[in-house]
Formats: structure tokens, C-alpha cells, sequence
């Protein structure tokens, strides 16, 4: 009897949709962590040219600087900088690892704290308005500017891809797939990068 279900069509129909629908079911999850990889793609290019454009300022800032509240607040935004750019590396070695997201997240976040405090604390961190470190100061603005709306659409798209991968991951008999080929549940930024 049991020999008979092995030879029978419906056996092999019923294996047939299970395998067809597990490689699906795969193919969905891989295709979501590589959304997930893209969108952090996005995030570390957009921080790359924040970091590119706002480190030659910051050094020019350090030749006119006045005041100690200013050199303070140049240093505090560098090291900030610096935050980023180890996380950045870290999250590059290993995207998924949800230890080195949580610290971009938390070093994105100190930037931006960093670039307010810095504003109001020492608002002529460049210089004066009317001479080469007022243009200093407007193109760091516009550079932060642009880069925190950037920084922001990414972080956004981001946290939509970790969203989807983890309603995907938990969703039965998906989850069970997961576990099976070490799918873990990913973290996002918080949509604050």
C-alpha cells in the first residue's frame, strides 16, 4: 500500500509542488537580502561623497578657526566623521551582522547631533560670512544639506528592504526555509542615517 503511494502520480505531483515551491521560496528570501544589500550599497555611496566633500572643508576650517568653541566644535564634527567612516567600514565587511548596523545607525546619528551642536555653538565655524571661510561654511551646509536628504531617502529604502526581509523570514512556511538555510532577521537604521 504504502510502496503503491510511491509509484503513484499524486506522490511525485505533491513532491513536485513542494520542491517547486521551496525554490521559489528561496529565490524570494535571497532576492530580498540582495534589496536589502542594494539599498546599503546606496547609503555607504552617499556617505562616501559626504565624506569626501566635507573632509577638504573641515581641513581648510582648521587654518581659520578662532576661538576655542570653534576648534572644539571642528574636532567634534572630525571625530564624528571618523565614527562614520569605521562603521561604514564595518558594516562593509559584514552587512548583515546586526551588532555593525545598530553602530552605523548610532555614528550617523552622532554626526548629526555633532553638525547641530556645532552649528549653534560656534555658527562662524568657517570664518567670517564676507570672506573665503563664509564660502566655506555655505558649501558645508549645502553639502550636509543635500547629503542628510540623501541620507535620509536611503535609510528609508533601507529599512522597507530590511521591513519586507523580515515579514518574509517570519511568514510560515517561509520561516521554516529560513532556519534551514540560516536566513536571519536583519536590523534596520531607524530611517535616521
Amino acid at each position: 500500500m504504502v510502496a503503491d503511494f510511491f509509484r503513484s502520480y499524486s506522490f511525485w505531483l505533491v513532491l513536485a509542488v513542494l520542491v517547486f515551491w521551496a525554490v521559489g521560496a528561496h529565490n524570494r528570501l535571497v532576492r530580498l537580502r540582495a534589496e536589502i544589500q542594494s539599498a546599503l550599497t546606496q547609503i555607504q555611496t552617499e556617505w562616501a561623497q559626504c565624506i569626501g566633500a566635507l573632509s577638504p572643508l573641515f581641513d581648510e576650517a582648521s587654518g581659520i578657526v578662532e576661538g576655542a568653541a570653534a576648534r572644539d566644535a571642528l574636532e567634534m564634527l572630525r571625530a564624528a566623521l571618523i565614527q562614520v567612516e569605521a562603521a561604514l567600514a564595518g558594516v562593509r565587511a559584514r552587512s548583515f551582522d546586526t551588532a555593525r548596523v545598530a553602530a552605523l545607525a548610532a555614528s550617523s546619528q552622532a554626526f548629526s547631533h555633532a553638525w547641530e551642536r556645532s552649528h549653534t555653538a560656534a555658527l562662524g565655524l568657517f570664518g567670517d560670512a564676507n570672506g573665503t571661510g563664509g564660502r566655506a561654511t555655505l558649501q558645508a551646509d549645502v553639502v550636509w544639506t543635500r547629503s542628510r536628504v540623501m541620507l535620509g531617502s536611503a535609510a528609508r529604502n533601507f529599512d522597507a528592504a530590511v521591513g519586507a526581509y523580515n515579514a518574509a523570514i517570519a511568514q510560515f512556511p517561509a520561516a521554516l526555509l529560513a532556519r534551514v538555510f540560516g536566513f536571519r532577521p536583519a536590523r534596520g537604521l531607524g530611517a535616521d542615517a
